[in-house]
């Protein structure tokens, strides 16, 4: 429970603080001396069985057409890049360097950057339609994948394996 009362407390603390010495509402902050759980990060790494089982589903959606390619496209760019959400869904092709196996991420949260592309990756691409400008596309080519569609993707994903059920992307 100290991941909660810390998550509440730094809810609540601001609004108190706030009340107290800028508007002069109350005169004494009832947060005021109060130390919070120190917080542990909490990282769970899947197994290799765990992956194998994700990968066949991914597989298995893939090929009999239940989710939208650029959905399936998304999760594995990012299982095998480590790239995040909102880099993988803004990918162009134009960004892509196959030959010299990397990706150039102009806009990434983190500044320009290179990725660079494993072989499985590099596979993963060669393999795709290059439909329109996105890497990650939904049902319209020329349109990125919408992070509504791939939250749900990533919900379903994550519903059926145990293993990504604390996993956001």
């Amino acid at each position: 429970m100290p991941r909660t009362s810390a998550s509440n407390f730094s809810f609540q603390e601001p609004p108190a603080s706030l009340a107290c010495f800028d508007w002069e509402l109350i005169e004494k902050n009832p947060a005021q001396g109060i130390t919070p759980f120190p917080e542990r990060k909490r990282e769970r790494v899947p197994t290799d069985a765990e992956l194998r089982q994700l990968g066949g589903w991914l597989r298995q959606v893939e090929l009999d057409g239940t989710e939208l390619q650029g959905c399936v496209r998304a999760a594995k760019l990012m299982f095998f890049t480590a790239m995040r959400k909102g880099e993988v869904l803004a990918l162009q092709w134009t960004s892509i360097d196959l030959l010299n196996g990397s990706a150039r991420l102009t806009d990434a949260k983190a500044g320009r950057r290179t990725v660079p592309l494993g072989t499985a990756t590099i596979e993963v691409l060669k393999l795709s339609l290059q439909e329109g400008p996105y890497v990650c596309h939904g049902t319209n080519a020329h349109e990125p994948l919408s992070e509504a569609t791939f939250r749900g993707f990533w919900d379903r994903m994550r519903h059926k394996h145990l293993c990504f059920r604390e996993h956001r992307p």
